[in-house]
């Protein structure tokens, strides 16, 4: 993930998922990774698996402007993702999002659960 410096003006949005048991994503999931990278103020989007977590996986999107995070939420490529993580699999999904001057100071979370 392309890192910005500790104060550039960013945003970022991250889904934090569990599912019941791990379902069969890979080439899908890069794909839809591969999409969302490619948005226009995106900086990095990437999955985190995280074996020892209550959400074991965390997608996280990383944007120059929280413009620029909001404009991609009704985008082909996020409703892509999402329709690949909607499997029976799935048990709960996590949102987070900031928009923060400094980044590594981000402490101010807006959070909503949806239970699969």
């Amino acid at each position: 993930m392309q890192r910005p410096s500790d104060c550039d003006s960013t945003a970022f949005n991250s889904l934090e998922i569990r599912f019941h048991r791990a379902p069969m994503l890979d080439a899908p999931l890069n794909s839809a990774l591969r999409s969302l990278n490619a948005l226009p103020g995106c900086v990095a989007y990437r999955l985190e698996i995280r074996p020892h977590h209550r959400y074991p996986w965390r997608i996280t999107g990383v944007w120059e402007s929280a413009e620029a995070k909001t404009a991609h939420y009704p985008s082909a490529e996020l409703q892509t993702l999402l329709s690949l993580l909607l499997t029976p699999a799935l048990a709960e999904i996590r949102f987070l999002e900031a928009a923060t001057d400094c980044l590594v100071n981000a402490l101010d979370f807006r959070a909503t659960q949806l239970a699969g």
